[in-house]
């Protein structure tokens, strides 16, 4: 009896560790975007896209827009305009807005 529980905690032990491994590793050679907001106004959101090497490629300050990260649309519409971003040279970019495209009231 003593064995079996050894060889179950053991187990789980190692499963653990794998699992944890797993969801640790971020894929190389993609990029990300982030959005930093003042979470007692709520006035402001500035997104930031970043390529693979950690570079700013983008930055954009949406005034009176507040971004939730946790709801889907606001991700999809973050990730759509990211593929904008990193399919365009920086000077074409830079002279237009592109998020704010998407949150147009």
């Amino acid at each position: 009896m003593k064995n079996i529980l050894k060889i179950i905690w053991l187990t789980l032990v190692l499963g653990v560790c794998v699992i944890t491994g797993t969801f640790a590793q971020q894929p190389a050679g993609q990029n990300y975007w982030v959005v930093e907001t003042n979470l007692k106004q709520r006035d402001y959101s500035i997104v930031r896209f970043y390529n693979r090497h950690n570079e700013l490629i983008y930055e954009e300050k949406l005034n009176n827009i507040y971004l939730n990260i946790s709801r889907p649309r606001h991700v999809k519409k973050l990730n759509l305009a990211l593929g904008q971003v990193a399919g365009k040279q920086f000077a074409a970019v830079s002279s237009q807005k592109i998020v704010s495209g998407y949150y147009r009231r």
